[in-house]
């Protein structure tokens, strides 16, 4: 016996489903066959124990997933990622591979909701509990969605982006928010005529809303964290006005509002909010008031001595004191576990009083575990002293480029150039230090690190050396010599590598950033083979 059912995709395509109730028909044979019997006992246990296996096989069918045909496809493997909108975690990343043109993604029996990112499709899918999701792709990449939550997820062209160069000098907060609040009424006349052509679920709706409500903060605090950056200041930049107005707009918005937290929208925009105000409180030191910030921002120091360390505070540290001063609930739960994991691909300062101050204030969240191996791996890390390995050249030794390659005459010599202060420096020598110094082991290769604008840091130098346990020589450079080897370089970014030759000659790395280590292995191997 079989129930066929049809149902239509956006496209008009039709997708057949076919589901056999084998089961169904098998029971009530038997249960005919035991009724001729007059077996009544037998038939109530039977009965019973006949509905508890089909409801159990129901509960079993009942899982999220999505479905994608592309023909084009074959074998080609799928990345995509998945955000739990009720999960205060990072999306997580997956693979899934083609099996003759078709990928199937099962998600599991999840309370609320989800958020699939295919970026192969630049598509993003809403999904619901027990949504069942079918894409088809077509030969020329036009894309149908049908099945349970198709009506949630056909074209939604919302605006989410303002071009910085249609706002002209002089560049006011007013001016932006114009733009915004015209943005704004577009999106909701284009959210109107999608529910009333496609009458999407309640949830979605309410899914939505919120990401509209937080569009328009979200956009504001990108384009002032961009003209904020720029150098030299945009004409008429005035950076007190533009914070006053991310004040309002994010009291207007209710920047503390727990269910937000289901809009991606929203959780965007409390990170840059934090950013934000973390760079404020930079920039404002001085005009803090000792009566009022300050002792919000460190109320156990008097205002000269939280004015020095606020000067001297990490930018984690910052990020921290702003999701005390501002946050809230599962808001500010949310913030600490996004800075947590922010730590495990930038600099790792404080993260451990970070975690501590995290697990006092929320002893029952549910974060990431990646979260404790990364605080495990820190806290082992921490412990590290200087070995012999690690050396120092004499302070003030090398005042130009010339003195360095006098110092190493005849010798093929990896320096990288970085400082305390670099997150990508400090991401780098994570990622390779080790891996090109055991490359080279028991080969004439010399291994200097070159730190830079660090002349006041000393005591955090010598500490992140031993830290990342960056075997070979060190030397702190003055102003004059960081200036005499990029003036050679013809570069000013950081991390900058480049190779001593055994001639004397420089040259800089190939190996790009992110490094590609494998291209600089090949440089130095080039000139130990030179004669």
């Amino acid at each position: 016996m079989m129930k066929l059912k049809k149902c239509k995709l956006a496209n008009q395509t039709s997708v057949f489903f076919i589901r056999v109730e084998k089961e169904v028909f098998q029971v009530v044979k038997v249960v005919l066959f035991i009724l001729s019997l007059g077996m009544i006992h037998t038939i109530t246990r039977f009965i019973s124990f006949a509905f508890l296996l089909l409801n159990a096989n129901s509960v079993f069918s009942q899982s999220t997933k999505i479905v994608v045909n592309d023909p084009k496809a074959k074998s080609d493997t799928l990345q995509y990622m998945i955000s739990d909108m009720y999960n205060l975690s990072r999306p997580s990343e997956h693979n899934a591979v083609f099996i003759n043109g078709k990928v199937e993604i099962i998600l599991g029996d999840f309370q609320g909701t989800l958020e699939v990112i295919v970026p192969r499709y630049e598509r993003r899918f809403y999904l619901a509990k027990n949504n069942h999701l079918f894409v088809k792709v077509e030969n020329d990449g036009r894309i149908s969605v049908g099945g349970k939550g198709g009506e949630n997820n056909q074209v939604l062209n919302l605006i989410d982006f303002i071009d910085e160069s249609s706002i002209s000098a002089p560049f006011q907060p007013k001016k932006l928010l114009l733009k915004i609040d015209s943005l704004m009424d577009e999106n909701r006349l284009i959210l109107n005529k999608y529910t009333n052509l496609h009458h999407p679920t309640k949830q979605f709706l309410y899914y939505q809303t919120n990401n509209l409500r937080y569009l328009g903060p979200e956009l504001y605090s990108y384009i002032y964290q961009n003209l904020r950056l720029k150098s030299p200041k945009p004409e008429g930049f005035d950076d007190h006005h533009w914070a006053n107005a991310l004040d309002s707009i994010s009291a207007a918005a209710k920047i503390n509002l727990p269910e937000g937290l289901s809009s991606p929208i929203y959780r965007r925009f409390i990170y840059r909010y934090i950013k934000l105000k973390s760079l404020e409180i930079r920039a404002t030191n001085s005009h803090l008031s000792t009566g009022g910030n300050l002792k919000r921002l460190y109320p156990t120091l008097d205002s000269l001595q939280a004015r020095k360390r606020i000067n001297l505070a990490s930018e984690n540290e910052l990020n921290e004191k702003v999701i005390n001063r501002y946050l809230t609930g599962s808001v500010k739960e949310f913030a600490y576990i996004q800075l947590l994991s922010e730590l495990r691909y930038s600099k790792k300062d404080d993260a451990l009083s970070i975690f501590q101050n995290f697990k006092t204030q929320f002893p029952q969240s549910q974060y990431p575990s990646q979260i404790d191996s990364m605080i495990a791996g820190i806290t082992a890390k921490d412990k590290r002293e200087l070995i012999n390995s690690i050396s120092f050249i004499q302070p003030r030794k090398l005042k130009t480029l010339q003195d360095l390659t006098n110092y190493y005459k005849g010798k093929t010599v990896i320096v990288d150039m970085w400082g305390t202060w670099c997150g990508p420096c400090l991401l780098e020598i994570e990622a390779n230090s080790s891996q090109i110094k055991e490359h080279f082991r028991n080969k004439p290769v010399e291994f200097l690190f070159i730190s830079n604008y660090d002349t006041k840091n000393e005591a955090k130098w010598r500490k992140l050396i031993a830290y990342h346990r960056m075997e070979g020589t060190h030397y702190m450079a003055d102003k004059d010599l960081t200036l005499s080897i990029f003036d050679r370089l013809k570069t000013d970014g950081f991390p900058a590598y480049f190779i001593i030759k055994k001639n004397g000659e420089i040259e800089l790395s190939k190996a790009g950033s992110p490094m590609n280590r494998e291209i600089l292995i090949k440089q130095v191997q080039s000139d130990l083979d030179s004669i």
